[in-house]
């Protein structure tokens, strides 16, 4: 083993990987080398031929970025730019992302689904007619003005990650399931209870009614996830919902009967508003 820059690499050029604080491992810190084609040679290439070529050159991406909502890593999109930026140039291959359908879906009360379709062209920038197109789609939550931008960008991360088939690294042994867990979604009956006692829940699910805790209208007070989690776990010990913690508590009704006040839980189906 030698050591440059203070990184440890083996012998033939391959790096080992490294272990990261949290169990995962590093991206290897070198690969292959692959010989630098001639300008004539990369000329010849088709569009398939250079995403090969690119592919050769790939590695695998660290998840150096956290979620600050609910704590989870995840390689960025920056991250996928930055490692094909050079590459995408050296071989002139050239992405076109163009939005097609855009559309908005209510999922849980005041919880909004935006999901965008887009249409990817691959071109070979030595000869434009020869290309590729691809679709691909992006989800987002939430209510602002960057709800399109937000779909363009998970969209895109993910396109230019499976056509360049780059891994992010995510040992499955550093997620393990302990002897006796389960981590399989609960199987729930009729009322929204879930059948697996002692299973491990989502920070954000409701404790209730399985439902995803989010932000909640009570009244004329709009609360945040945080709020809310706060106050059922100060007045009922448990995450709760907007919903199973005052529709239910001031109406006496069931976690899956819609409240005519709406809020957190299914949509109101059928019902047209008067």
């Amino acid at each position: 083993m030698s050591a440059l820059n203070g990184h440890s690499s083996s012998a033939n050029g391959v790096g080992a990987a490294i272990t990261v604080p949290n169990g995962n491992h590093a991206a290897r810190l070198a690969e292959p080398s692959h010989p630098t084609l001639p300008k004539d040679e990369i000329l010849a290439l088709n569009i398939h031929q250079r995403i090969a070529e690119i592919k050769k050159r790939c590695t695998s991406l660290p998840k150096k970025q956290r979620n600050q909502d609910e704590g989870w890593a995840f390689a960025g999109h920056d991250q996928v730019i930055d490692s094909l930026r050079g590459l995408m140039a050296q071989f002139g291959v050239n992405v076109y992302q163009e939005p097609l359908e855009f559309s908005i879906a209510t999922v849980v009360g005041d919880f909004i689904l935006n999901q965008v379709r887009f249409e990817y062209e691959v071109v070979n920038a030595d000869a434009p007619d020869d290309k590729l197109t691809r679709h691909n789609f992006g989800l987002c939550y939430g209510l602002d003005d960057k709800a399109y931008n937000k779909c363009s960008t998970i969209s895109e991360k993910f396109f230019l990650l499976r056509l360049f088939n780059i891994a992010t690294y995510d040992d499955p042994d550093a997620n393990a399931v302990p002897a006796g867990r389960n981590l399989q979604p609960a199987n729930r009956n009729s009322k929204g209870s879930s059948s697996q006692a002692g299973r491990i829940r989502h920070p954000s699910e409701c404790e209730e009614c399985g439902n995803l805790i989010t932000f909640f209208r009570n009244g004329d007070e709009r609360l945040s996830k945080e709020e809310i989690i706060k106050i059922s776990l100060r007045e009922h010990q448990k995450r709760l919902c907007g919903r199973c913690l005052f529709v239910q508590a001031s109406h006496g009704k069931k976690p899956e009967e819609p409240s005519p006040e709406g809020g957190s839980g299914p949509p109101n189906q059928g019902n047209s508003p008067a």
